[in-house]
């Protein structure tokens, strides 16, 4: 079959044409889980420093530092011994983060919120890692696929439109000539 691939007219078999676009749509589900894990990393992060900087009163070291400088250090040292509760490394502007959390929402803290929002982020960090193991296991569909294409092909199945829609809904190329 002449499909285009990369901007060429390219004869391709429809497994190779299969394959390719399944290679394709495997390594755009990774990459969306990887975004989507980072995404969530982040996240727990933030709400475990929040309630670290908060739960500890953190935020009092700073009421007698006269400098920016000094405001950062004393809460870099507070936070010290939580290191081993987060999973990447305290950056500036993690604590300028911290430093920007209004007197309000210290008051209202809810520590048990907090928390359950900590362990449902951990529930669909376990959801995306486990997606992302399991990605291999979406390539033995390129076989089958590939299978059902090929029968339809060569018993006579040669509807242009319908051809056209199949490709579609398998996220294939479309042949070049029908």
């Amino acid at each position: 079959i002449l499909v285009i691939k990369d901007n060429h007219p390219v004869l391709m078999t429809v497994t190779e044409i299969i394959s390719y676009t399944t290679d394709r749509l495997v390594e755009y589900l990774r990459r969306e889980l990887e975004i989507e894990l980072s995404r969530l990393n982040d996240k727990f992060h933030e709400k475990t420093l929040e309630r670290i900087f908060i739960e500890n009163r953190i935020y009092k070291k700073i009421e007698e530092c006269e400098t920016y400088e000094l405001v950062l250090s004393a809460v870099r040292n507070g936070l010290k011994k939580f290191l081993s509760a987060l999973r990447r490394e305290v950056t500036d502007g993690d604590i300028e983060k911290l430093l920007a959390i209004p007197i309000r929402k210290i008051s209202r803290y809810d520590i048990n919120k907090n928390l359950e929002e900590i362990d449902e982020i951990n529930s669909q960090i376990k959801a995306v890692e486990k997606n992302l193991k399991s990605i291999k296991k979406l390539l033995p569909l390129r076989f089958a696929e590939s299978v059902l294409l090929e029968t339809l092909l060569l018993s006579g199945f040669e509807s242009g439109g319908i051809l056209i829609c199949l490709c579609l809904s398998l996220s294939l190329p479309v042949p070049f000539s029908l």
